[in-house]
């Protein structure tokens, strides 16, 4: 069943990917993961016309996608662990085995939420330094 989901997510993943930038692009930019990008993903960055991605907008795409990721599948998988994990504790009744797999959870999902807010911070103090720019933490 899982070979079937994995199947599943690498399609809808190649399609995705397949599709080519340029044609979703607008006249206002292109909008990917709530970050308007205001510039042609699909010209070099030192093109004549002005209109390639360059470094700022890479690094706007980048916290973008990491505040996607933080916000919408990491903090509620973590909150949905938790609760398996209580879960798991609590419905015991003395059995040590449930015990310990729901100690285990609940400490493999904080150790999860540590990795992902370190990863943002760094990702912030790195986009900083890049761009000189004082780059907001994803919140």
């Amino acid at each position: 069943m899982l070979k079937y989901y994995l199947i599943v997510a690498l399609i809808v993943l190649t399609s995705a990917a397949a599709t080519p930038l340029s044609a979703l692009a607008q006249s206002g930019g292109l909008t990917l993961f709530g970050v308007q990008l205001n510039c042609d993903p699909s010209l070099p960055p030192d093109d004549s016309i002005g209109n390639g991605c360059g470094l700022q907008e890479v690094i706007q795409f980048m916290n973008g996608v990491l505040k996607f990721l933080l916000n919408t599948i990491i903090g509620p998988l973590a909150v949905l662990m938790l609760i398996v994990g209580g879960y798991y504790f609590l419905t015991a009744a003395g059995s040590p085995e449930r015990m310990e797999k729901g100690k285990k959870i609940i400490t493999i999902a904080l150790i999860g939420v540590v990795i992902a807010a370190v990863a943002g911070i760094m990702v912030g103090i790195l986009s900083g330094i890049l761009t000189g720019q004082d780059v907001p933490l994803p919140t």
